[in-house]
């Protein structure tokens, strides 16, 4: 089979034997796989999640279980097309993956397997961010990277749900692009008076925070006295900083959130409610804009536009 295997500071096509399944595994043969911001942190040994060089990247993707390596649910997904994630071993930029049957997210007949290869990450990611807050009792939110694919989908749930959303983006034009799929507050990065006017209107207690570094700094100085910051991505590439009298003063809780950590902590019948909640979402609320389809070995172009304007959607593999 073809893969991209990793390498110093990016990835080659490599032919590898199609690997057979151990105990508890499913062989998928892969249909489509993202490149999200996560696969890039790895490649440039930015992640928290290391791999060894040799490896096949890809965190995510979806296909169909052509084997077993024996177990119960091994053997439920024979057949069936499935959205998975990778572990520790092998990703997903490849022909044909081993994964752990627990990682796969079985597919109803009407889900768009494109959009499928990305539900694990950022559908899901949306869905239990905005059930955490809610759950915690709010309904007034503030989130940045607002215009990036993650954001429009929480833009998306916050209208369909009634909620107040302020949405912090970095250029003009991003401001018309959120308006148009119904954010209704819109702020720049650069207005940080606009940003602390507009969450104390809306009475905001709950940030999240996709970017750290200087971002979360920002965050703490807009929402209410009491509130809590949820950070759940590193796009700036610096640790989050937040002043101390605002978290001494202010009683302000700053939280971090991975969906590995979520996955852990839920239940298999939370995880299950929570995966057929975001999956009936994804031809909607949840769904992502594909800015390009490539084949592995078209690699190179497709990381460059992965490493562009997140705005502009995703760049899938397709095998």
């Amino acid at each position: 089979m073809s893969a991209l295997a990793s390498v110093a500071h990016g990835v080659e096509l490599v032919t590898r034997p199609i690997p057979t399944p151990k105990r508890g595994e499913v062989l998928v043969k892969m249909r489509a796989a993202p490149i999200n911001p996560n696969d890039l942190m790895m490649l440039d040994g930015t992640y928290e999640v290391k791999k060894p060089l040799g490896a096949i990247a890809g965190f995510e993707g979806s296909g169909t279980v052509v084997a077993s390596g024996g177990g119960f649910m091994g053997r439920f997904l024979i057949g069936r097309d499935v959205a998975c994630a990778a572990g520790d071993g092998d990703g997903t930029w490849a022909e044909y993956t081993c994964v752990e049957a627990l990682r796969c997210a079985p597919l109803s007949k009407a889900t768009d397997r494109d959009q499928a290869a990305m539900l694990l990450t950022n559908p899901m990611t949306a869905t239990v961010l905005l059930q955490t807050a809610r759950r915690a009792g709010h309904r007034a939110f503030v989130q940045n990277a607002a215009a990036g694919a993650l954001g429009k989908m929480i833009v998306r749930l916050c209208a369909r749900q009634g909620l107040r959303l302020v949405n912090v983006v970095r250029r003009p034009e991003q401001v018309d692009a959120l308006r148009a799929i119904g954010a209704e507050h819109v702020v720049l990065s650069s207005d940080d008076v606009g940003l602390c006017a507009l969450c104390e209107k809306l009475s905001v207690r709950f940030a999240f925070d996709a970017i750290a570094g200087e971002s979360t700094k920002q965050l703490s100085r807009a929402i209410g006295i009491g509130g809590r910051i949820l950070v759940y991505g590193m796009l700036s590439g610096a640790p989050a900083q937040i002043d101390t009298d605002a978290l001494v003063f202010r009683r302000l809780r700053v939280d971090g959130f991975t969906m590995y950590a979520w996955l852990e902590q839920t239940s298999l019948l939370g995880k299950l409610r929570t995966l057929w909640s975001a999956q009936r979402r994804l031809a909607d609320a949840l769904r992502s804009e594909i800015r390009a389809t490539k084949p592995l070995a078209d690699h190179a172009e497709a990381l460059t536009l992965a490493h562009g304007t997140t705005s502009e959607g995703k760049v899938l593999f397709r095998f």
